[in-house]
């Protein structure tokens, strides 16, 4: 009787046991991230919650980084819809360990879990690039129905340390954050420099010894959700973050100190030093070109010129090819380079010609705001020339964009203009700024001569002058065939029915900053 009714209580406890529980956990996971648990005041303006972020960045070395990712984002509705893909970048340099995610109904239970079918690898080119190693992993979870809620976790392994993490726990408008948090591991005797920005009370650093580490911690809970604001201060103004940056770093072999604007400046000018030799009959060349011409404005546009009608474009950016440049002689020969080659040949060509020239990194970017100048760190993404004029009668520098076959000559634009570049220098240089585009330079002045016949028919001669940053809306013109031309004009000029018979385009001298001139026939 006993060796029957053992089993059977057995059994019968277990049954009970499992009767007395909640009901899914016959059949998964206990539900997560119930949007019925989230505070209203979390849901007021916000089209997405993140319910949880956490952000690792473990530094193995002054060589090696590894950051890993896990966040879980609360989809409220289609405007929201955007947080549930997830885009994890991947290069040369870069690689990713692992990429997990799932999502989950409005009441936290499981819907599926991303396969590797649902993962999609895709170029990252920006399509002028004749090569680069710019790629992502791409997945996305989103739902026909809200509210659900997405989860994303990846680690990436990086051998580009020149580049620390930013840590932006609400990075847009219209999203709050339930809680987040930010840890950073340094191996014992390498400092991290940071710096904190907007954080509320109670989220300062807290910093630990952790074995032979050095750990560096930052949280967040409970921040609402900010309204969109037309024409005010942008987010990233008013938001917390966190910036992070090395002290000391080495990419393929590179090594390097980032304690300073001097210090990145003199790393990336050692990185390209000694690629400006040009083939002796160019040099000739050069030498011939500006021979005779006295007036030193004049000698650099002629050698501007010449790289403009010799030269184009091709972005190429492969592991290290990212900071360093081409070598001169192969542009010569190719008649192409990206943004570095092209501002290391002409500042070559102009070697040549006897005036000297330095490198300079900037920030580029129409929409792209100014650098961080009280935090030294890789913060830049473009290089132009800066050709300093030491004949002019007073302080005055050129400021050549060497990417581009159709800017006038001296012309930033609201891609580089009004804004900080770090100079280039064997020693180590400084922060300059390139040329400022104000209300006196940014003009629009346009005379109309329109002739009234019987019928109420109308044929108008407009002549517009743009200069300074107005430019910028009639930059591409130049680089346009007339049919093309006539067709980027009409398409601005807000008239119901007319005709466009003619287009001129003409220069004005230097001082008028580089405008445009509309003739049209409505």
């Amino acid at each position: 009787m006993r060796s029957y009714l053992l089993p059977f209580v057995a059994g019968c406890a277990a049954w009970l046991s499992v009767a007395a529980g909640p009901a899914w956990a016959a059949y998964g996971p206990a539900p997560k991230y119930a949007v019925a648990a989230l505070p209203g005041a979390l849901r007021e303006n916000a089209h997405a919650v993140v319910r949880r972020h956490e952000e690792t960045l473990l530094v193995k070395s002054v060589g090696r980084t590894v950051e890993t990712v896990r966040r879980a984002v609360t989809v409220l509705d289609e405007a929201g819809a955007r947080w549930a893909t997830e885009l994890v970048y991947y290069s040369q340099l870069n690689s990713i360990s692992y990429f997990r995610g799932s999502v989950y109904d409005a009441e936290g239970r499981l819907l599926r879990q991303l396969r590797p079918a649902d993962i999609h690898d895709i170029s990252l080119s920006d399509g002028f690039s004749l090569a680069s190693d710019a790629r992502g992993r791409v997945a996305d979870l989103s739902q026909p129905s809200y509210p659900y809620t997405v989860e994303f976790e990846y680690e990436v392994v990086s051998d580009n340390p020149l580049f620390y993490s930013t840590w932006r726990p609400q990075p847009v408008e219209q999203l709050s954050v339930e809680q987040a948090s930010f840890r950073v591991l340094m191996p014992t005797g390498l400092a991290l420099r940071y710096q904190e920005l907007h954080l509320p009370a109670g989220a300062a650093q807290a910093r630990r010894a952790q074995g032979s580490q050095e750990v560096y911690e930052w949280q967040v809970h409970d921040l609402a959700a900010r309204e969109e604001e037309p024409d005010g201060p942008s987010i990233a103004d008013v938001t917390p973050a966190v910036l992070t940056a090395p002290t000391e770093f080495e990419v393929e072999g590179h090594a390097g100190k980032l304690t300073s604007w001097a210090d990145l400046s003199r790393w990336t000018y050692e990185l390209n030093a000694g690629r400006d030799a040009l083939p002796p009959a160019l040099q000739a060349r050069m030498a011939a070109l500006v021979q005779g011409e006295t007036d030193e404005r004049a000698r650099i546009r002629k050698v501007y010129e010449f790289l403009q009608a010799n030269t184009r474009y091709v972005s190429i950016q492969l592991g290290l090819g990212g900071w360093q440049t081409f070598p001169a002689a192969s542009v010569a020969a190719n008649g192409y380079g990206d943004c570095k080659a092209l501002t290391n040949y002409c500042k070559a060509l102009l070697g040549a010609a006897g005036i000297t020239a330095h490198a300079a990194l900037v920030r580029a970017g129409s929409d792209e705001q100014d650098i961080r100048t009280d935090f030294p760190s890789s913060q830049f993404n473009h290089v132009v020339l800066c050709v300093p004029l030491v004949k002019s009668t007073r302080p005055d520098t050129v400021w050549l964009e060497c990417t581009s076959q159709s800017n006038p000559f001296g012309y930033m634009g609201g891609f580089t203009g009004n804004r900080h570049a770090l100079l280039l220098l064997p020693q180590g240089g400084r922060l300059i700024t390139t040329p400022r585009y104000g209300a006196a330079e940014n003009r629009r002045e346009r005379l109309a001569d329109v002739y009234l016949d019987a019928q109420g028919n109308a044929t108008a001669t407009l002549r517009t002058l743009r200069t300074g940053l107005e430019y910028d809306a009639v930059a591409s013109l130049p680089s346009l065939d007339l049919a093309e031309q006539k067709k980027h004009i009409s398409s601005r000029l807000p008239l119901p029915n007319f005709t466009l018979t003619k287009v001129a385009l003409r220069p004005t001298p230097p001082a008028r900053r580089c405008p445009a001139s509309r003739k049209a026939s409505p």
